[in-house]
């Protein structure tokens, strides 16, 4: 495979081609915000918190604003300001921490709870990133198109991810101050830039796209299958019906909260036992657990998974292409964190499933006659261990008072809590630390 090096005297200004812009402008309103929007760094800490704060603020007024649920409800139980406000930063941040109890919501407050869980999730920001970054490649590219147009001396050059793939041009980060160095963007237009060059930026900026596309149909389909399973287990199943209406709670708005709430790895529940009153339905823990995983722990390595099918499955409209794109070599900088290299995708697969099965094990050894798990069949003690191994290290949904577990596979719970966040970590630094030693050797 030949690969191309970028000269430095190459700029952006010539040679682009016209007709991949599209001429559609976002509304006067969309682009101002967008323009400040994508103005900051969007891997600071300082955009991260503006955005969890003002969508805090934002979900404390609507939920201050709506009823609570009118019946069964003392006075004490009435949630005040400040319990309003806990709860929307609880519910956006993922903490899942209460101050009242969850039964005293009504429907719109639960739904509004809901959309806030959704909102802060690591899918979804991971998403808006994307769409962010690609909004801003899509804005300099369009600035380069106008220049080239105004320019006009030279033909623009067609793109062909196929030639693209053959003559790999040098990677270079996505962001587009990065898209050529600082001294390069302010050439004059006394150079021309290659049919390979403009490949390469472009490749980039249709292969996050892809990349968002992908995301969002993970996103989607996951809740929309997750909704629809819950909901007829919910009809099919009469002792968790039973559960929800004396509880006062709709089916819909239960399964619509429970699933979102488990995706995104939050643990709020609509019941004021978490899952103790379901812990006999092992159908519905089956039901949940994958969505523990998929949201939060295995994200990565599902995401980088269906970019790969997607290829595979979809070889026309250049999907391959995509997919080869962001597969084949390491790109922290392009897909702003949401896939991981392949190696390290397995190695994050392999973590998972030896650290639940470790607590599985454990539980199931050191609790299996405990109180909490009295009056339950092998099949539910089984199942109901599963969900406490897969849950303890993010979503913290429980089907037995804690306070029953035993000390030591408690210290086991606060151990995966505490390592839920470094377990690819070590094998990056080692990686790095050797690339950094051979290129002082050379």
């Amino acid at each position: 495979m030949n690969r191309l090096c970028i000269s430095p005297s190459l700029t952006l200004t010539r040679h682009l081609p016209h007709h991949h812009h599209s001429g559609k402008y976002p509304p006067a309103a969309a682009a101002a915000f967008f323009n400040k929007l994508s103005s900051l760094p969007l891997n600071s800490c300082f955009s991260q918190f503006c955005y969890l704060l003002s969508l805090s603020l934002v979900g404390y007024c609507i939920l201050n604003s709506l009823n609570t649920r009118p019946t069964g409800t003392a006075s004490d139980d009435i949630p005040g300001t400040l319990d309003y406000f806990f709860t929307s930063i609880s519910a956006t941040t993922g903490s899942s921490m209460a101050s009242v109890e969850m039964e005293v919501f009504s429907d719109s407050q639960l739904l509004l709870i809901t959309f806030l869980m959704f909102l802060g999730g690591e899918v979804f920001t991971s998403l808006l990133g994307l769409v962010i970054k690609n909004y801003k490649m899509r804005k300099e590219v369009t600035r380069l198109v106008s220049a080239s147009n105004n320019d006009g001396k030279n033909e623009p050059t067609p793109f062909n991810p196929r030639y693209e793939l053959e003559l790999r041009a040098v990677v270079v980060p996505l962001s587009v101050p990065d898209i050529l160095p600082a001294h390069h963007q302010n050439h004059h237009h006394n150079n021309t830039t290659t049919k390979e060059d403009w490949s390469e930026v472009h490749l980039k900026r249709k292969s996050i796209q892809f990349l968002c596309y992908v995301t969002l149909t993970y996103l989607t389909s996951i809740h929309v299958l997750g909704i629809s399973s819950l909901s007829l287990y919910l009809a099919l199943e009469p002792s968790a019906r039973n559960v929800l209406r004396e509880k006062g709670l709709g089916t819909f708005t239960f399964s619509l909260f429970t699933v979102v709430s488990t995706f995104t790895n939050c643990g709020f529940l609509p019941t004021n036992e978490n899952m103790i009153p379901f812990g006999r339905n092992p159908g519905m823990l089956l039901l949940l657990i994958p969505h523990v995983l998929l949201g939060n722990t295995l994200s990565p390595s599902c995401i980088r998974l269906c970019v790969w099918l997607a290829g595979k499955l979809f070889p026309k409209n250049n999907a391959e292409h995509y997919s080869k794109f962001l597969l084949e070599v390491k790109r922290d900088g392009v897909t702003n964190g949401i896939l991981l290299p392949g190696r390290h995708s397995a190695y994050l697969a392999a973590t998972v499933a030896g650290l639940v099965a470790v607590q599985f094990v454990m539980f199931c050894g050191l609790d299996w006659d405990s109180e909490g798990m009295k009056g339950l069949n092998p099949v539910q003690k089984l199942v109901g261990g599963a969900f406490m191994a897969v849950n303890s290290r993010h979503a913290g949904e429980s089907i037995v008072d804690l306070s029953t577990i035993s000390p030591a596979v408690l210290v086991v719970f606060v151990a995966m809590m505490v390592s839920s966040s470094i377990h690819v970590v070590p094998a990056h630094r080692k990686r790095k630390r050797r690339g950094t030693r051979g290129q002082k050797q050379s």
